[in-house]
């Protein structure tokens, strides 16, 4: 018999629903989108925040969380027949790491810094101070927190300098550090996401007048590694492959596609079913300056949105695209033509 509760996000198995909570919260709660379902007793109940899910299972499924006497010492009874030949079982029998630990507080960490910049679009000086809160905060928890343990361990007859590991970990003041050290600059994020979360960079471009002399540059993000990224999404590419297999009314105007030069294009017509970038311009001050100053830090901007995904989503930010970027001044003095050629 298999344990009684796995994690709809990934295949790790708990003997207790307390575990699971845990679990979901030290590894899936800071994820990009997060929404996970109850699922208990059938409860269709969905949540975008983790402490909304907690504060659910404690006060609708209580009696799953602690179960009666009788429950227990039934599933005490085939303990032996889970965790024999489930490869999930041993893991958890495994006691953790501190490596292990490490990883998985620097992760969270990571992701809690990441989300608070880019979510809440905090300014680098804002998120410097919060990460330097938060590495204090954990500090003087740490220290009173071991000491606390110790104190009680030893008042207990525990001898804590017997065990190696438990007096290493106790006595250790650069667990924290170590922890903090890949939210610990702007610079050590970036490394961070470039070789974890594979980011894409932003090439630069140098612009030049007919004269041959530099009058400055712009920055482009390779469409064609966003569009593989954004597509390997499975959300998104169920959205692609129901995009390419709906019926269409002739009489009724929907979309793009619904439109005569849609129809009519040769593109589209060799290639029916293609990936279509809806691409658009902003322009827009950065600074806000007034009189004289005006239009000097004015930026123009190029995005793009899929148009094969529904389009209810394609007004949402995390489906808009950024493609390119340059100063409205070279814009102007250069045109159109050469700046989009890159796209």
């Amino acid at each position: 018999m298999p344990p009684q509760h796995q994690c709809t996000k990934c295949l790790r198995r708990t003997f207790t629903l307390t575990k699971l909570i845990k679990h979901i919260g030290l590894v899936h709660a800071h994820e990009p989108n997060f929404n996970i379902t109850c699922g208990l007793k059938n409860c269709q109940s969905s949540f975008s925040k983790y402490h909304s899910f907690r504060r659910h299972i404690y006060r609708k499924h209580t009696k799953s969380l602690f179960p009666s006497t009788e429950d227990k010492d039934h599933d005490n009874d085939n303990d032996a027949e889970q965790t024999e030949g489930d490869p999930t079982s041993e893991s958890l029998e495994t006691p953790p790491s501190m490596d292990q630990l490490l990883t998985g507080l620097k992760d969270n960490l990571f992701r809690f810094a990441l989300k608070c910049r880019e979510k809440n679009r905090l300014a680098i000086s804002v998120q410097q101070d919060v990460v330097d809160d938060v590495q204090f905060l954990l500090c003087f928890f740490k220290e009173n927190y071991d000491a606390f343990i110790s104190y009680h361990l030893e008042k207990n007859g525990f001898n804590v300098a017997q065990c190696e590991e438990l007096r290493e970990v106790m006595s250790s003041t650069d667990i924290v550090d170590k922890a903090c050290e890949v939210i610990r600059s702007p610079f050590m994020m970036q490394n961070h996401c470039k070789s974890k979360m594979d980011l894409t960079e932003p090439v630069n471009y140098t612009l030049r007048n007919a004269s041959g002399d530099k009058i400055g540059n712009f920055s482009y993000v390779p469409i064609t590694q966003v569009l593989k990224k954004y597509c390997s999404v499975e959300d998104v590419w169920d959205q692609i492959l129901a995009d390419s297999t709906k019926a269409s009314d002739s009489e009724v105007l929907r979309d793009f596609t619904d439109g005569d030069y849609y129809k009519q294009h040769l593109f589209f017509r060799e290639n029916p079913q293609p990936l279509r970038l809806h691409l658009y311009e902003d322009e827009f001050e950065i600074v806000n300056p007034l009189g004289a100053k005006r239009n000097k830090y004015k930026i123009c901007a190029f995005y793009y949105t899929v148009g094969n995904i529904g389009d209810k989503y394609r007004s949402k930010l995390s489906h808009i695209h950024l493609a390119l970027m340059v100063r409205y001044i070279h814009l102007k003095e250069c045109g159109l033509d050469e700046i989009l050629t890159t796209l």
